[in-house]
This record gives structure tokens, C-alpha cells and sequence, in this order.
């Protein structure tokens, strides 16, 4: 098709209407392209922009949310992508049905993510600092990156300590024709010891967006981050985070790989983030929970130039569960009942009549010893039919006065499943962090958080934070990035306080993510 129309047009723009980065090294080939635009699922009327942006209307001010390579093959994930069914398991598959005459066929697989913390952007930045890899010949477009009707400049200036923050000031010019404008994009390259800490050379710190620049206007965006934030995990030794003492280059960057400025603070001396010493932004010390689920594989290092990169990125060596696991592998027609019963359980109280309402119970703090006794009020019927009946709703349960909620799909809509109504139709999360604009994602989430108030909707099945950690995901399109602080930033998720004891009593359902914080 692309061949066909550059053989007839000499000028020619391209567009990808995909959530997932592809290959493009085509756009090289054919001269008669002169543009090229990202655009996935734009929404109802987003096209409307789009018009307006080819049309030199609207400067757009985009950056990309996950790296594109010329070819997806050379990635770290190629072998690793998808489930790997266990060939010893293969009585324990399901036929699930999901509709008249459709049936899911689910068994028992395993996908291993050999990469480590080397996801995106911060393999191949690291992997070229390292000189494994031609970046220009494996990268086509980077991670941050994209093109304006204008030019700007920034600079940074020195940077200082205040308190527990790093601060400084990034001046940003309009130096174009045209008015615009520019996202921040602020990096952190840590010292890295070889066979140390697992760390990557380049790691978004944090993000701001600048106002509407006419040509030749500054503005000056202030950027403030904790020290602790440049902090790597050790999972091996420490189980903690670590702030290593040395030189951390800070950089503002026109992309992930593009520096525009730079400027070195020192660490004077190492500090160690554990129980003892949790950070600040931490609201319960990180350390290892669930070590054995490593398990045998080989994870990607950095050590001596990423030296196990051809076997850690292999394809699974086995595809045998081991009889340990697999003894204790449960489906309904194989489970035991009483596998889990400890006669030492003591029963929680149901059925008590001590006359306090859900409602009650707004806003309380979830410490609160009513919500136990809320709870107590409760029978195991109510709790049953509490955590198994709250597909798309949850029941009324009648004796704390809880009413039915009906909760809404998504991700970039609130569509009701039983009335079959809608609302407009968003852009999806992949376009909302391409604006790297927080703003605009406050005013999405208020946006729908006002529709699902006028359709009587209580919970969402909304945008999720997953990585992209791969470019074949097939729900790539409901998460924001291959980069957790720039979709950490855009969608904070907003977790309902309420109590965790034996049945929750939320308002809504549990969903693959919470609304953006209005």
C-alpha cells in the first residue's frame, strides 16, 4: 500500500493509528513522505486536531511514550514475549466459556522477564553507553522524542540542595517562528560499579510541561525532586534501596538519548534505604517479598558490557513445572476443600446486631474500630456474595446498608454493560501520556469522574498501570508507557482507604486501576 501511494504522490504523510510501537524503518526508503504522525485511538473527536495540526492550525507538542526500533527481533523481550505453555500441565488446562459458542482455552504457562530493570529506553541508552549496540542503526526514535513547527532551547541552572529535594531551575526558550510548546524532560545517570547494582544510564526523574511559548519567550519551570529518588534497588544484597556515593549526572533532555544540558552533584557518602531507614516518600520500607518466584532464570545484567545478554535473552531452557510447584497447583476440578482449613481458626463474629450503616462510616479513618464491628453485622452469605458477585456492580448487602453500585468498562469510556449506554469517547492512555502533560490528565480525570456522576456510576474500569514492557502487548493500548515515572505521573492511582480485614465493603468493585486523582 505505501509503495502504491509513493509511486503515484510525490508528497505524502504517514500516519500510525496504533497503540504499539512498530517497526518504520520504511520511512527511510521512500523519499516522497515528508511527515510522519503518531496518532492511536484519538477518540471521538480527536481527529478533529489533527486536521487543525496538518493544517499548521495547532504546533503539536507530543513526545513518545516508548521506543521504536527498526527491527523488534534485536530487543532483549523478542524470545520472552509471550506465554510458554507447560508441557507437563496440560490436565490442568480450562475451557473457559465467554460467550455462546466462544470459549477461552486456558492453561497453566509462565513468561519469563528476562530483562531485569533494563525495560525500554533504559536497555538501549545503557547498552550504547556500554558499546554493545549501534544505537543509530537500532534505534529509529527514542523514548521522549518529538517534533514541533518550532525550536526551543533549554538550560539548566546549578544545582542545589534544599532539605531532603534537589532543585533547580530549567529556562526554556521559544527560539522558532512559531508559538509552541516543550515537555521537560529531566534524566539522571547514576555512578555504576561493574557487577554492582543493577543501574541504567539514562532514568526519567521527573517531567513538567511548559506553557503556550510565542517566539522568542522564555519561561523558567522550576524542578524539585527528593535525593532519595535517585536511589537504586539492590535486590540482591542489601534488599533495600541504595544511594551510592558519587557523581549522578542530572540532564534535561530533548529525548532519552539527547542532552541539552547537564549539570553533576556529588553524593558525598552512601546512604542505605531499609526498615531502619525507610525513605521519606516510602510509606512502608521496599525490601524482598517474594524472592523465590526468581526462580532458575537468567536476568539480563550490565556486568562487563551486558556479557550474558545472549543467554539471558534465549528462550526458556525448560518448559517442565517443577513437582513442587505443581503439587500445589489448584483448579476447581482438583481442589481439595479442606487444603486450606487450620482447626486453630477461630470464626469472626456474623450476623451482630450492633446498628451502624455503611454509611455511617464515610470518611472515617480506616483504623477506625467500627469498621470491625461493621463487618461483624455482617454474615458469611453478604461476604460471599461480596467478593463473588462483583462483576461489572457489586451487590446490596442488606444488612450494613450497602446499596448496589453498577461499575462502568473501559478504558477510554464509560460504557455501561447492562444499559448498554456511553459515554464520549477519550483518547486512550497511550495519547494521554504522550502529551506529558499532567495537567491535561487532572482535567481527564475530572472530565470522567463528572460523566460516570451523571450516569449513576460508582466504580471504572479504567486505564491500568502496566509497563509496556514489549511491543506485541495486546492491551498495550489501556497502559500509558514502557516507563513507570512518566505513567506514575500521568495516571496516580488512588487507592480506596477502607478496610482489609476478611470482606471489604468498598463502593465500587476492585478494577484494573482507580480513576486519576482530580
Amino acid at each position: 500500500m505505501i509503495d502504491l501511494v509513493c509511486k503515484n504522490f510525490n508528497k505524502v504523510i504517514f500516519l500510525y493509528n496504533g497503540s504499539n510501537p512498530m517497526q518504520l524503518g520504511f520511512l527511510n526508503d521512500h523519499p516522497q513522505i515528508k511527515a510522519a504522525i503518531w496518532d492511536p485511538a484519538p477518540g471521538n473527536v480527536g481527529f478533529d486536531s489533527l486536521g487543525k495540526i496538518l493544517n499548521g492550525e495547532i504546533n503539536p507538542s507530543g513526545k513518545t511514550t516508548d521506543t521504536f526500533l527498526y527491527d523488534l527481533t534485536k530487543s532483549p523481550w523478542w524470545n520472552n514475549s509471550g506465554a510458554t505453555k507447560y508441557t507437563n500441565m496440560q490436565d490442568m488446562a480450562l475451557k473457559l466459556p465467554v460467550a455462546k459458542g466462544v470459549y477461552f482455552n486456558l492453561a497453566p504457562s509462565f513468561t519469563n522477564y528476562v530483562e531485569d530493570i533494563y525495560v525500554g529506553y533504559k536497555y538501549y541508552e545503557t547498552a550504547a553507553a556500554e558499546g554493545t549496540i549501534d544505537y543509530g542503526k537500532t534505534v529509529q526514535y527514542p523514548f521522549g522524542y518529538g517534533l514541533s513547527y518550532t525550536d526551543f532551547t533549554q538550560k539548566m541552572s546549578p544545582v542545589t540542595k534544599n532539605g531532603k529535594n534537589l532543585e533547580f531551575t530549567v529556562t526554556v526558550k521559544n527560539t522558532g517562528s512559531v508559538a509552541g510548546k516543550d515537555a521537560v524532560e529531566v534524566y539522571d545517570n547514576p555512578p555504576y560499579t561493574n557487577g554492582g547494582i543493577e543501574k541504567a544510564s539514562a532514568n526519567l526523574v521527573t517531567m513538567k510541561k511548559t506553557n503556550l511559548l510565542k517566539p522568542g519567550e522564555s519561561q523558567n519551570v522550576k524542578i524539585s525532586f527528593p535525593l532519595e529518588q535517585l536511589a537504586s534497588y539492590d535486590y540482591l544484597n542489601t534488599k533495600g534501596y541504595v544511594l551510592d556515593q558519587g557523581d549522578y549526572q542530572l540532564s534535561v533532555n530533548s529525548d532519552s538519548h539527547n542532552i541539552l544540558d547537564k549539570q553533576t552533584y556529588t553524593v558525598a557518602n552512601k546512604v542505605t534505604f531499609d526498615k531502619s531507614n525507610p525513605r521519606s516518600t516510602d510509606k512502608q520500607a521496599a525490601t524482598n517479598k517474594i524472592s523465590e518466584i526468581a526462580g532458575d532464570v537468567t536476568y539480563l545484567s550490565r556486568k562487563d558490557h551486558f556479557a550474558n545478554y545472549a543467554a539471558a535473552t534465549a528462550a526458556p531452557a525448560s518448559d517442565v513445572m517443577p513437582d513442587k510447584y505443581k503439587n500445589q497447583y489448584h483448579v476447581n476440578k482438583n481442589f481439595d476443600r479442606n487444603t486450606y482449613i487450620n482447626k486453630n481458626d477461630k470464626m469472626p463474629t456474623t450476623g451482630a446486631k450492633n446498628n451502624i450503616k455503611l454509611k455511617d462510616l464515610r470518611g472515617v479513618d480506616p483504623n477506625d474500630p467500627r469498621w470491625d464491628k461493621l463487618l461483624d453485622e455482617m454474615s458469611v452469605d453478604d461476604m460471599s456474595k461480596l467478593s463473588s458477585m462483583a462483576g461489572f456492580q457489586t451487590p446490596a448487602v442488606d444488612s450494613i446498608g450497602k446499596v448496589a453500585t453498577t461499575d462502568a468498562d473501559g478504558p477510554a469510556a464509560i460504557n455501561n454493560n447492562f444499559t448498554k449506554q456511553g459515554s464520549l469517547g477519550f483518547p486512550i492512555a497511550v495519547v494521554l501520556a504522550n502529551t506529558w502533560s499532567p495537567t491535561l490528565a487532572r482535567q481527564y480525570g475530572e472530565m470522567m469522574g463528572q460523566m460516570a456522576r451523571e450516569m449513576g456510576i460508582v466504580g471504572w474500569y479504567a486505564p491500568a498501570m502496566n509497563t509496556h514492557r514489549t511491543a506485541v502487548g495486546g492491551r498495550n493500548f489501556e497502559y500509558y508507557s514502557e516507563d513507570g515515572e512518566l505513567a506514575g505521573t500521568i495516571a496516580p492511582p488512588t487507592p480506596w482507604p477502607g478496610p482489609s480485614r476478611r470482606a471489604s465493603t468498598p463502593t465500587s468493585s476492585t478494577s484494573r486501576s482507580t480513576m486519576p486523582t482530580p
